[in-house]
């Protein structure tokens, strides 16, 4: 979905409801400028471009380059709900299931040209989760309890999903996750789940569950914050993730603010 025109009067709005996008894939065309292979299962871009997608599976997508689920950029506006990516990957770049990303020349917060991304009451991980499983996951994450269920469970061990950014890369963007869940997702450089860069860019994480991320070669098990990027995080659960440096959070040069939040 594209809407990048400067001026234009008229806007690209998409929604989708109940709806599968499985094994999909986003393939670089050396021969093609802009070709880059973005965005396995849905790429969108340009200030006028909306999308809302409501109980969605995104499973198996991949891509050449950036967001094996999903790319956003050039101020484009995407919200999930209810949604569940599952195994996606970014093979030889960035963002295993979300890329967020504006240009690098915006000139503050409030440009019309700043990506954003919210996901609420979401899942990423290796496989399908109910939506009860995710209320739970959720409710543990508030109150700072373990999942018992996972407690008696064997760690698996995360699948490496992207570069950076295992689940979700953003970059001088916005970006809100409310009541979700990251299960067993890992990165091989910076990231397990997260990775967040830009300063311009802020992420709001809410009720969140972080479940066995790993960064397998460098930072951030749970979240890697650089480059004067603003980080919240509340009432959320940390477990079981690791990096070579800073197992949950890595912070380099940015601001991270955390509360009620378990570290296990």
């Amino acid at each position: 979905v594209e809407n990048s025109l400067p001026g234009s009067r008229y806007s690209s709005i998409l929604r989708l409801d109940n709806s599968s996008f499985q094994s999909n894939k986003a393939k670089a065309i050396l021969t093609k400028p802009n070709a880059n292979g973005n965005g396995g299962g849905i790429f969108a871009t340009g200030s006028q471009t909306t999308i809302m997608g409501s109980d969605l599976i995104i499973e198996d997508c991949s891509c050449d380059g950036n967001g094996g689920g999903s790319s956003v950029s050039n101020g484009a506006n995407v919200k999930f709900y209810s949604s569940a990516f599952v195994r996606n990957a970014a093979l030889s770049g960035n963002g295993g299931a979300l890329f967020v990303t504006s240009p690098a020349d915006i000139k503050d917060h409030n440009s019309s040209d700043r990506s954003s991304v919210h996901v609420e009451g979401s899942t990423f991980g290796n496989f399908l989760e109910s939506q009860e499983d995710n209320q739970q996951s959720s409710v543990n994450a508030t109150i700072g309890e373990s999942d018992a269920s996972k407690a008696t469970q064997s760690i698996e061990v995360p699948r490496i999903s992207a570069l950076k950014g295992g689940a979700i890369y953003v970059d001088e963007s916005t970006a809100t996750v409310i009541q979700s869940s990251f299960n067993s997702i890992g990165s091989e450089n910076e990231g397990g789940a997260m990775y967040m860069s830009g300063t311009k860019g802020s992420a709001t994480i809410e009720e969140v569950s972080i479940y066995n991320c790993q960064a397998e070669k460098s930072s951030g098990g749970a979240a890697y914050i650089t480059n004067f990027f603003d980080a919240e995080f509340t009432n959320t659960n940390v477990e079981f993730c690791k990096a070579k440096d800073g197992g949950a959070f890595s912070v380099e040069s940015a601001t991270l603010f955390i509360t009620g939040t378990n570290l296990t």
